[in-house]
């Protein structure tokens, strides 16, 4: 008996080489049988010539209590995973960074004195629940890029140029912030 070593499926000893659902190559499992002579019929009722050898049908054969098949298939198979991460990243950096020009555009309104005192004390009101919103999502936008970056070496699917467009704009409100914080604590 052969045995895949990544899949633990059995096969018979005139299997060929290589795994049919993932592609690695078979182990001995046990010492070879006989070799059959004449008439005799081939074991487990396989034809003689290995390279003609199938799979049973049904998609798969696995061994009672065996693990199936991975999902995917073998080592050619297209690459299969979520954009999801690269895609949180981007949204929640584009979310930061608008909450960013929101907050430039009040402040740069309330400076040129173009909006009511009713107004900016409603807008202030606003503001600081949006500036802590922008802080968490900058954060997870950089946290979110960084873990698809490192997932995406081991997965071509995910998109590393949408990673990184979140995770730069992220960034940017975030180091403001951080400026902005330390400008006033330096004025108190």
């Amino acid at each position: 008996m052969k045995r895949c070593p990544s899949c633990q499926q059995m096969f018979p000893d005139n299997a060929p080489a290589q795994c049919p659902y993932d592609g690695t190559y078979l182990v001995a499992d046990a010492p070879p049988q006989q070799p059959y002579y004449g008439s005799d019929q081939p074991p487990y009722g396989q034809p003689a010539d290995p390279s003609q050898w199938q799979p049973p049908g049904g998609g798969y054969y696995q061994q009672p209590g065996g693990y199936p098949p991975p999902a995917y298939g073998g080592p050619y198979a297209p690459a299969r995973g979520s954009k999801a991460l690269s895609t949180a990243a981007f949204a929640c950096g584009l979310g930061a960074f608008l909450i960013l020009m929101f907050v430039v555009f009040v402040y740069v309104m309330a400076r040129n004195g173009s909006m009511s005192i009713s107004t900016l004390l409603f807008l202030a009101q606003i503001l600081q629940p949006l500036s802590w919103l922008m802080l968490l999502s900058a954060v997870a936008s950089i946290v979110l890029g960084v873990v698809a970056l490192v997932t995406a070496k081991g997965n071509p699917a995910i998109s590393k140029p949408k990673a990184i467009v979140g995770m730069c704009l992220g960034a940017i409100p975030l180091i403001l912030f951080l400026i902005g914080l330390a400008n006033m604590q330096r004025r108190y």
